[in-house]
């Protein structure tokens, strides 16, 4: 979504079930939702998807994502219960 030298404005979010290859969740995120800050925005739409997931009562056990640095320093705020 973002390379060096470009700027995103928006960013797609989407969350799948792995079990049944369903998508449970899409969210697409403009930049001046985040200060204007396009490296924001994958971190924003994680964070926002996953909220939603669990305030859904869904129970999330397994978060496979790329290795964006943001994300995994994330990751110790959330409780996955397998």
């Amino acid at each position: 979504m973002d390379s060096p030298g470009f700027s995103a404005q928006y960013c797609s979010y989407v969350s799948m079930d792995n079990d049944s290859k369903k998508i449970v969740s899409i969210l697409t995120l403009d930049k001046r939702e985040t200060e204007k800050k396009s490296p924001c925005l994958e971190k924003e739409g994680f964070v926002r998807s996953l909220s939603m997931l669990q305030e859904k009562g869904l129970n999330v056990v397994e978060v496979v994502t790329d290795a964006h640095m943001s994300i995994a320093a994330l990751m110790s705020k959330y409780i996955f219960v397998d």
